[in-house]
């Protein structure tokens, strides 16, 4: 029997798509999702049932993949989801895991593998593509890989596991669209949700699992982030979805919540402080706490120095107040004070350059510390991809944490989210997005003084990621500077550069600046720094590694 889809045939079926939340290294919890939605599908008269990439391992396995011992456990659990499948009424699972294959020298090595099994057994092509029975109906479908990129079958499945990236499902789903209509398939795409780490970075993943049509449509898909099992019936009336062009501001704030609540669920962390300097930073940060671990569990600290001014602290009171989170105020200047006068008293005084350091270090080494081990929880660290690009932070003081959620995000990405935030909730005082950013160290860095802190960032974000993201270097942005193509290569506004650089040499003593602090001690902090959350392809951690020697 054949249906119509979009003017097209293909076969009449229920096709569940199993948008499940996978745990890396956990084979047994990730088997119990897998079969308790293969359940819900077959109660549903699902015909077939398609799972996740890597469903039953997780991706991210570190050493795990040379462990025999766990290599053993996906092994036993593939089998057992195999022999499942006896019990589901004919119905056909498809689901992706770690296989084992034998190499020419005869041992075996780890590899992704996707499994298609019905009624107890494995089913096995090695083109691909697939022909069985399913109470009584003819079922082809061919699976689309690297191996297999222009199936022959009507039906197409695409498993994976895809990390959020930002603009990444729009990219997705239009390459998937025009695989479809080139093809005339039916394409299936299932992907997962949950958090999965490299140690550094950390990965949310986002679902967002869809079915487009011989025409390029898209038909159906399953929210972000959430689990979700989709019953697409091609027997059923289906309205054509328009396609995204760019993924939200919402989506990234859900990425950052649930990368938040289940990162630190990982690691045992149900509460967590923050230093709250009334700063955009950490605003946004305490707002995503919040909304991940609950108010109850977000302690926020204010540790003013004689260099905060009352238009910041008082930023930091009334967000604390918006979010109903414990605050408290803890100064910092007796400290650094005794800490200033015992070093004078031997002779090594400490400049006011150094005693910028021992503030932050005063900050977070010490009374971030020593909160979160009284409050239970761990510090949270509120730098941003800015900073951390240039080493515009101190190690052992603002750089300290359990977790940067921010750390892949630029200055500018930073205020567009607490503004979206502020226009949704209220929660961050508009106080906040108008005051000048500064790190109020010094009388240099003076809010009231019109200072602040030495980045531009309408002009240093772009100039930043052309070399962190785009792979340019010095030499590049000084090809396109002579060019005139800089503003047209970055993105920065050729007005904002003519402004910030009356002359040549003050343009090259600013580049020369912020690269040789990008390529030098900046490499060791950010080896130092805490995991960042991926929301780029390009993340300070395993998706940009660095050599401090190799620089």
């Amino acid at each position: 029997m054949k249906n119509l889809i979009q003017g097209k045939e293909t076969n009449i079926m229920k096709i569940a798509l199993a948008q499940i939340k996978v745990r890396a290294a956990r084979p047994d919890l990730n088997y119990q999702t897998m079969l308790d939605f293969c359940r819900r599908a077959a109660e549903q008269q699902a015909d077939l049932i398609v799972l996740p990439e890597l469903a039953v391992s997780g991706s991210f396995l570190g050493q795990a993949w040379a462990s025999p011992g766990l290599l053993s456990e996906f092994q036993k659990y593939n089998q057992k989801l195999i022999a499942e499948t006896d019990k589901l009424n004919e119905t056909v699972v498809v689901f992706g895991s770690i296989g084992l294959v034998k190499g020419p020298d005869g041992n075996q090595s780890p590899t992704s593998a996707i499994y298609v099994a019905q009624n107890g057994r494995q089913l096995s092509s090695p083109a691909g593509s697939f022909q069985t029975q399913v109470r009584g109906q003819q079922l082809d479908f061919a699976l689309l890989t690297e191996q297999q990129s222009q199936p022959a079958a009507p039906l197409v499945l695409k498993l994976s596991t895809s990390c959020f990236v930002q603009d990444k499902t729009p990219q997705f789903y239009q390459s998937f669209a025009a695989f479809a209509k080139t093809y005339e398939k039916t394409l299936v795409y299932v992907n997962h949700v949950g958090v999965q780490d490299a140690g550094k970075p950390v990965y949310v993943y986002d679902g967002g699992s869809a079915v487009f049509g011989p025409q390029g449509d898209l038909l159906a898909r399953s929210p972000q982030f959430v689990e979700d099992l989709l019953i697409f019936d091609t027997e059923a009336p289906h309205t054509v979805q328009d396609l995204p062009e760019t993924d939200t501001t919402a989506a990234l704030y859900t990425s950052l919540v649930q990368a938040i609540r289940e990162y630190s669920a990982n690691l045992g962390v149900e509460r967590a402080v923050i230093g709250l300097s009334g700063g955009i930073d950490s605003c946004l940060n305490a707002c995503l706490l919040v909304a991940a671990l609950g108010k109850e569990n977000v302690l926020g600290l204010n540790m003013p120095s004689r260099y905060n001014c009352e238009a910041t602290q008082e930023c930091a009171a009334k967000l604390a107040e918006n979010l109903g989170i414990r605050y408290e105020i803890l100064p910092i200047q007796p400290a650094v004070d005794a800490l200033a006068e015992q070093f004078a008293g031997v002779n090594l005084p400490l400049s006011d350059a150094v005693l910028e350091n021992v503030q932050a270090r005063q900050r977070g080494a010490g009374l971030l510390a020593a909160a979160a081990a009284a409050f239970g929880g761990a510090v949270i660290c509120n730098a941003n991809k800015s900073e951390l690009t240039v080493g515009y932070s101190t190690m052992y003081g603002d750089a300290v944490g359990y977790f940067a959620p921010l750390g892949d995000l630029w200055k500018c990405q930073v205020y567009e989210l607490a503004k979206y935030i502020y226009e949704a909730t209220g929660l961050i005082p508009l106080a906040a997005l108008e005051l000048k950013p500064s790190a109020e160290l010094s009388a240099a860095q003076s809010i009231e003084e019109g200072l602040g802190d030495p980045l531009n960032y309408s002009y240093h974000d772009y100039l930043f990621r052309s070399w962190v993201e785009w792979g340019h270097d010095i030499t590049d942005t000084l090809t396109f500077y002579d060019q005139g193509r800089l503003p047209e290569v970055t993105g920065c506004g050729t007005e904002q550069l003519r402004q910030m650089f009356p002359d040549d040499i003050a343009f090259l003593e600013d580049l020369e600046h912020w690269w040789q602090l990008y390529r030098g001690l900046a490499v060791a902090k950010r080896l130092q720094a805490p995991p960042v959350l991926s929301l780029s392809r390009r993340a300070f951690g395993g998706d940009l590694p660095e050599s401090q020697t190799g620089c």
